[in-house]
């Protein structure tokens, strides 16, 4: 039955989505680009429709999205401890990996990267 094969692999697809979207972030490059399509797919109600036919997309869509914060405040509690031990280094990394989530941020409606650029703002006007 060509319905029910085609919903098999859609659920089988929609239940690697939060994994691949981990697995692409811990990677070596730390590439957001599955976390980003899938909060933007998140967003424009994809999973949402396709829920009526393949009801553990309304599960994954919470994965995702618990995810993404997860790795999101992970990044921006790291930058945040480096710039507060004046580490430049060590900031300078994790900062570099909250830039790449810029796109996360803002589908998950955070301003992370704002505050730290005020905050190192203020501390160069102190020099």
């Amino acid at each position: 039955d060509t319905y029910g094969n085609l919903i098999k692999s859609l659920t089988d697809f929609v239940k690697q989505l939060d994994n691949q979207a981990i697995e692409a972030w811990n990677g070596k490059t730390r590439n957001p680009t599955v976390m980003e399509k899938c909060l933007k797919s998140i967003s424009l109600g994809h999973l949402q429709a396709l829920s009526r036919f393949i009801p553990i997309c309304t599960e994954v869509e919470v994965k995702i999205k618990a995810s993404a914060t997860s790795i999101y405040q992970e990044t921006l509690r790291a930058a945040n401890t480096y710039l507060g031990m004046k580490d430049s280094k060590k900031f300078n990394a994790a900062f570099s990996d909250l830039k790449k989530l810029q796109v996360v941020e803002e589908k998950l409606g955070f301003s992370g990267i704002r505050d730290i650029v005020e905050r190192v703002g203020e501390r160069i006007e102190l020099i």
